[in-house]
């Protein structure tokens, strides 16, 4: 589970190369981290809830960490 939250900071990382091909990877890291859906076992939900982490304090700290102009409200579109 760790791996999988590691591998969606990785991708969000990635946001800053000027890669078309990582913005598909960077969209749907920032749709998982926005997800509510605790249907599935590797979503962000269980995840943060296994791991001990607080799921609205991580998507704050997220949000400040994030290049400007980039909202993860946008992923959901």
């Amino acid at each position: 589970m760790y791996a999988v939250l590691e591998n969606a900071f990785l991708c969000l990382q990635k946001q800053s190369e000027a890669n078309q091909h990582f913005a598909r990877d960077v969209r749907e890291a920032e749709k998982w981290f926005s997800s509510d859906d605790s249907r599935w076992i590797f979503s962000f939900l269980p995840i943060c809830d296994s791991l001990g982490i607080d799921p609205g304090y991580l998507r704050k700290k997220l949000k400040h960490w994030r290049p400007a102009g980039l909202d993860m409200a946008q992923a959901n579109r």
